[in-house]
C-alpha cells in the first residue's frame, strides 16, 4: 500500500474509533487482538474485542496473526505492549501463552475462566486476574462465583473478599425479608442495649412506613435521595461531607450507622448483622455507577407497608445534563416488581424530551384492559409535573422480544436508547 493511501486509512480508522475507545480500554488492561493492517512508524490497525483501533506497537508483528496485548497509554495514541511474540492459534494454547507470561501455572479452570473474560470483554489486567483466580480457587470456580467476579471486573471494583461477598449476598437477598429477619432477631434480646433498642426503634419505623419520612409531593430522584440517607447508603458520602460546624450528625442515626455501632459492641447475633451489613455495603456498590456522559442508578426499595413481600427494584439510566447530574429530560427506568395477583412484572419507562412511553410486561390476561382504565388518571398526573403520555402498552413476559430484554436487564444490567 503507497503512503498516501495508508495515511488515509489510518486516518479513517483514528477518527471513527477514537471517542469509543478511549472509554473502553485502560492502561495495564490486556485484552487479545489481531493485526488486520501495518501503517509506517510502527503503527498498525488491531482488531480488540471485535473493535477496529490504530495502535502502536513496540514489537514487529505478523499480519493476520492474533496475540496477547497490554495497553501502556490511552491517550492521543493507543499504545500496546506484546506480552508474548508467540501468536494465538486456539483458544486453550493462547489461555497457556496469557498465564505462562503471568507467572501462574495453567490448569483446566483457570483457562475456562479466562475464556468466558474474553468472550464476553470483561477487562482485566495482570494484578486483578491474580486476584480473581485466588479468590475463585476459594470457592471452587462455581458459577455463581464466577458470575459475581466477572460483574466486579467490569465495574471495576477492588478483587477483595469483603467486597466480593457483600455483592454476593445482596444479588440472592431481599431487602424486605433482610428488614423482617433483623428486626425478629432484634426482638429475641431479653436485654438490649441502647444501640439494639435504636435500631431495633429505627428498624420499626422504617418497616412501618419509610414513606412517611419522605415528602409525598418530591420527585423520583428526591425519594430515592432520601432513602439512601434513611437507610444509610450513602453513609461514607456524608462522613466525608460533614460539616464540623455540624453537631447532629444525623448520618449516624441511619440504619447503616446503627448497626456498625452494634457490631463493635459484639454479640451472639453479630453474625445476622454482619450479614445485614454486607447486604448494605454490596447495595451501595451496585446503586451507583457513571462515565462522562451517563450515570445509572440502581436500588431496590422496601415494599412491606404496601403489602409485598419482595423489594422493588428500581433501575435507572440517564445521559447527564450539562450540569453533570441525571437529565430528568432522557432517561430510562425499569421497575421490578413480583405482585400477590399480578405475579412478576415490569415496567419499562422512557422519556425523551418529557415525552414518556410505557411498556409493562406481564402475563396477566386482563392487564391491558386495567391498563386503559388507569390511563386518564396517568395521563392527568404526568401533565401535572410537566410530562406527557405518548404511549402505554401491554406485552407478555413470554414474548420473545420481551423475554430478551427481561433476560438482558437481571444479567447484564439495563440497556438505554434514545
Amino acid at each position: 500500500m503507497n503512503n498516501v493511501a495508508s495515511s488515509q486509512l489510518l486516518k479513517s480508522v483514528q477518527q471513527s474509533n477514537k471517542i469509543s475507545l478511549l472509554n473502553m480500554i485502560k492502561p495495564g488492561q490486556i485484552l487479545s487482538g489481531k493485526v488486520t493492517q501495518l501503517f509506517p512508524n510502527n503503527r498498525a490497525a488491531v482488531v480488540l474485542n471485535g473493535t477496529q483501533l490504530v495502535a502502536q506497537l513496540e514489537t514487529a508483528l505478523t499480519l493476520q496473526n492474533k496475540y496477547w496485548f497490554q495497553v501502556q497509554s490511552s491517550d492521543q495514541i493507543i499504545r500496546l505492549k506484546v506480552l508474548s511474540d508467540k501468536s494465538i492459534h486456539k483458544k486453550r494454547q493462547g489461555n497457556q501463552l496469557l498465564l505462562d507470561e503471568l507467572g501462574i501455572k495453567e490448569t483446566k479452570d483457570r483457562s475456562a475462566f479466562i475464556s468466558k473474560l474474553t468472550d464476553e470483554q470483561v477487562p482485566f489486567n495482570k494484578h486483578n486476574l491474580q486476584q480473581a483466580i485466588s479468590l475463585l480457587e476459594k470457592e471452587h470456580y462455581s458459577e455463581t462465583a464466577q458470575k459475581v467476579i466477572k460483574d466486579m471486573l467490569t465495574n471495576g471494583f477492588p478483587i477483595t473478599s469483603s467486597i466480593y461477598h457483600s455483592l454476593l449476598t445482596v444479588n440472592d437477598t431481599d431487602f424486605n425479608q433482610q428488614l423482617v429477619d433483623i428486626q425478629t432477631e432484634l426482638n429475641t434480646i431479653t436485654s438490649p442495649s441502647d444501640i439494639q433498642n435504636q435500631l431495633l426503634e429505627k428498624m420499626n419505623q422504617f418497616i412501618g412506613g419509610y414513606e412517611e419520612s419522605i415528602d409525598p409531593k418530591a420527585s423520583l430522584l428526591e425519594q430515592l435521595k432520601s432513602l439512601l440517607t434513611i437507610t444509610g447508603l450513602n453513609y461514607e458520602h456524608q462522613i466525608f461531607n460533614q460539616s464540623l460546624t455540624d453537631t447532629n450528625h444525623t448520618f449516624i442515626q441511619s440504619l447503616k450507622g446503627l448497626l456498625l455501632q452494634l457490631l463493635q459492641e459484639g454479640g451472639s447475633n453479630s453474625g445476622k448483622m454482619e450479614r445485614f451489613l454486607d447486604f448494605l455495603n454490596g447495595s451501595q456498590l451496585r446503586a451507583f455507577q457513571e462515565n462522562e456522559q451517563m450515570m445509572e442508578i440502581s436500588l431496590q426499595i422496601p415494599a412491606n407497608k404496601l403489602g409485598l413481600n419482595h423489594a422493588i427494584h428500581v433501575d435507572l439510566k440517564s445521559y447527564k445534563n450539562k450540569k453533570g447530574q441525571i437529565d430528568p429530560e432522557f432517561c430510562r427506568l425499569h421497575f421490578y416488581l413480583h405482585l400477590q395477583q399480578l405475579k412478576d412484572t415490569i415496567v419499562d419507562v422512557t422519556i425523551q424530551k418529557r415525552n414518556v412511553n410505557i411498556t409493562v410486561l406481564n402475563n396477566h390476561p386482563q392487564l391491558k384492559q386495567l391498563t386503559n382504565i388507569v390511563k386518564p388518571k396517568l395521563e392527568e398526573g404526568l401533565a401535572k409535573i410537566n410530562y406527557h403520555l405518548s404511549s402505554i402498552q401491554v406485552k407478555p413476559i413470554t414474548d420473545p422480544v420481551s423475554q430478551k430484554s427481561y433476560t438482558k436487564a437481571h444479567t447484564q444490567g439495563v440497556d438505554f436508547r434514545i
